[in-house]
């Protein structure tokens, strides 16, 4: 069957309707013979209230589609040993599976001008083909033989849909602070330049603003008169004074309120280059890897990379830097917001393409390992899996 057609809806039937793709035998490739799903059991799954692992899960329990919606376990399997390959992506990133685990591959085919309209990231049943872990290290033991570079990419997933929560701190303004802020007060340490603008923004949720300073080239901002309880109290009881990091529930507040946490942060100590990517950047590990959920959460694919800070020549504290390329407007600082927002309406269909999947580097064998697999009741029986949360086909739940 040729794809070449600029008519063809879909590359396994000649029919565009969604009715009838959802029918094809090919809609859901997991529930072939041909393929066997399975999985780690130490792979880590995210869920609303937090992580857990393949092994972990039980019927009942719920966890995030390829869509970002929320789906319910409703079969699990025993565990079994068997021989596993490791998939390492472009970022580092790994995931374990058997040999016949099936995953919804892109190629550059299908980026290619006659294929356009048909293959982009969703809906998945049209955009992608199904490959075993089998097929793809045969695929890249051949492509390594030649020196050619890896030609697979899995799509990655929309952000997640999640309900909106009351938190004690306003996210944009636990973002600040946690860029900004100093960890043991409610104070916020800027330049004079941006000083309008956090104030304003401050006072809209209601805090107090104080410069303790004036006429300094630093300038330290208290938050300490805010209402009662006061600011610091509030930040005491998330935890968070000296020992920053971003709480749980403020990684899955509602979309909304996780952009406005990304915003804060962007603000502080973020940075938005002239080509559009954004960098976050902080001395402390666990802030970077909650920043680095906060992005992956945002359906945006984010990369940790850890460097040395220079005083002179010499190398002194270590730095971790997270990168990406937004597709939201992630800064409320009009010198920030004005780079990103300019460059996302002049963005590339090259770079548009290249954010959104993520690129396979290697297959490798993994050994014997203990695997499982899991139902759930979403549209195409996928969930999102390891750190990165990567789409991954399980078994789709029988309906009645």
């Amino acid at each position: 069957m040729t794809t070449t057609g600029s008519h063809r809806l879909c590359r396994r039937c000649d029919q565009g309707s969604i009715e009838t793709r959802s029918a094809h035998t090919f809609a859901v490739p997991c529930e072939r013979a041909g393929y066997r799903v399975s999985l780690a059991t130490d792979t880590d799954v995210p869920t609303p209230e937090g992580w857990t692992t393949i092994g972990d899960i039980t019927p009942g329990q719920r966890l995030f589609d390829e869509e970002g919606r929320i789906c319910t376990v409703t079969d699990v399997s025993g565990e079994t040993e068997e021989l596993t390959y490791r998939l390492v992506f472009g970022d580092g990133s790994t995931l374990v599976a058997g040999m016949h685990h099936p995953w919804m591959i892109l190629t550059p085919t299908d980026f290619s001008p006659a294929n356009l309209n048909i293959c982009r990231p969703g809906p998945w049943n049209t955009g992608c083909w199904p490959m075993t872990t089998l097929h793809l290290a045969f695929f890249h033991n051949e492509s390594a033989r030649w020196r050619r570079p890896p030609r697979h990419y899995i799509p990655i997933a929309e952000s997640l849909d999640l309900p909106e929560w009351e938190p004690p701190v306003d996210p944009w303004l636990l973002g600040l602070w946690l860029g900004d802020g100093n960890s043991k007060y409610a104070c916020i340490i800027c330049c004079p330049d941006d000083e309008p603008h956090y104030r304003g923004k401050v006072r809209a949720v209601g805090e107090n603003w104080r410069v303790l300073n004036p006429g300094s080239p630093v300038l330290t901002c208290s938050l300490a008169w805010g209402h009662e309880p006061r600011l610091l109290t509030r930040l005491r009881g998330l935890k968070v004074v000296r020992n920053k990091h971003i709480p749980p529930q403020y990684l899955r507040g509602s979309r909304e309120q996780r952009l406005a946490l990304l915003q804060g942060l962007i603000d502080s100590d973020g940075h938005v280059y002239a080509n559009g990517r954004a960098e976050f950047t902080s001395k402390s590990h666990a802030l970077a890897q909650g920043v680095t959920e906060l992005v992956l959460s945002l359906g945006m694919k984010a990369t940790v990379r850890t460097s040395r800070a220079r005083r002179g020549s010499r190398k002194v504290a270590e730095h971790y830097r997270v990168r990406f390329t937004p597709t939201l407007a992630v800064a409320t600082l009009p010198r920030k917001v004005d780079i990103a927002t300019a460059f996302i309406e002049r963005r590339p269909n090259g770079v548009t393409r290249r954010i959104a999947r993520r690129r396979i580097d290697a297959v490798q064998e993994a050994g014997m390992y203990t695997t499982r697999c899991i139902s759930v009741d979403s549209q195409w029986g996928m969930v999102l899996v390891g750190r990165q949360m990567l789409p991954a086909l399980v078994r789709r739940a029988e309906t009645p």
